[in-house]
C-alpha cells in the first residue's frame, strides 16, 4: 500500500517507493510507474514507462531469489526524466532495487 511505502531512492525526475506487497504469498515483485499528465507528452510518457518495464522484467529484480521477501515497488516520473539517458536509468533502477534487498 501507498502508506507503508518508503522513499528508497532518487534521481533526476524519478523517485523511487518501495512497500511490502500486499499479498503474503506473493514471490514476484511488482513495479508500478506513475507518470502524470504534468510530466510530458504522452510519447514521452510512454517512452520512459517503457524503459523502465524493459529494465525491470530483463534484469533478476522482478523474481527475486527464495531468501529475499519479494517487494513492490512504485517509480513517480517527473518532466526532468526525459532528459536521462536508457544506460543512466538502467544503473539508477538497478541499484535502487538492489539496495532493498539489503
Amino acid at each position: 500500500t501507498l502508506a507503508a511505502s518508503r522513499p528508497i531512492a532518487k534521481i533526476l525526475g524519478i523517485k523511487i517507493l518501495a512497500a511490502p506487497p500486499i499479498n503474503p504469498d506473493q514471490d514476484f515483485q511488482r513495479l508500478l510507474i506513475v507518470t502524470p499528465r504534468r510530466s510530458g507528452s504522452a510519447t514521452q510518457r510512454n517512452k520512459i514507462r517503457r524503459r523502465l518495464k524493459s529494465i525491470f522484467w530483463e534484469s533478476e529484480h522482478s523474481a527475486p531469489p527464495p531468501e529475499i521477501p519479494p517487494r513492490d515497488f512504485m517509480a513517480i516520473i517527473y518532466k526532468e526524466s526525459h532528459s536521462i539517458d536508457f544506460d543512466t536509468l538502467k544503473a539508477f533502477l538497478n541499484t535502487a532495487l538492489t539496495k532493498t534487498r539489503k
